[in-house]
């Protein structure tokens, strides 16, 4: 499951200083506030990209913010929603530390394609 970051609105990496977070910040306030753009959904994404800026141009925000996205792949695990490949959950081990294909993989591809 891919889900926008406040990173991403932005459009800065988190290792972004805080700097270059409120940078990105004006550049897109300036681009997308409803008073200047015309497109349908200025004010909406505006608003994204006002909410990102508040928790990740306060430091305390930002790294709470942090950990929660650090926590998130360890919640979706255990609420069982993990993703599973044949690779994953059927493979012999090859010697190499590489995972080979498995009879499964080739009934998988038998009868699906590969």
């Amino acid at each position: 499951m891919s889900r926008t970051t406040h990173y991403r609105v932005l459009g800065v990496e988190p290792s972004a200083t805080q700097s270059q977070v409120r940078d990105a910040y004006r550049v897109l306030a300036r681009r997308l506030h409803p008073d200047v753009c015309d497109e349908p959904d200025a004010a909406e994404r505006f608003a994204r990209v006002a909410e990102a800026y508040e928790v990740l141009g306060d430091a305390s925000r930002r790294r709470a913010y942090d950990a929660s996205l650090a926590e998130a792949p360890r919640l979706e695990v255990s609420r069982g929603v993990a993703h599973y490949t044949w690779s994953n959950i059927a493979a012999r081990p090859t010697g190499d530390g590489d995972a080979g294909p498995t009879d499964l993989d080739e009934m998988y591809d038998a009868f699906f394609g590969s």
